[in-house]
């Protein structure tokens, strides 16, 4: 084989390698996106799981406000709410 002959086999290993590097990088910024982008999904789903905990933080509060408001203004009410509570 030839100098010349060699070297175009040589240019072409080169080239084919480059391009696999190119395409292997390529692969890994893509990786590197899809994990960010899992990232900020499980960001959101914790702050959406915290929004729903606020909400039956609030809905527990609003159904004491109302067994409150019912025992003050019903007598029979809170007298069986007495009863249940001392046993």
């Amino acid at each position: 084989m030839s100098k010349r002959g060699l070297f175009c086999l040589m240019t072409e290993e080169a080239s084919f390698v480059y391009s696999k590097c190119i395409w292997l990088f390529g692969e890994l910024v893509q990786l590197l996106v899809n994990f960010a982008d899992l990232l900020v999904s499980l960001v959101q789903l914790l702050v959406n799981f915290a929004d729903l905990l606020v909400s039956l933080v609030q809905l527990l509060v609003n159904f004491a406000d109302l067994l409150v408001s019912l025992t003050e203004f019903n007598p029979i009410i809170m007298k069986r709410c007495k009863a249940l509570l001392s046993g």
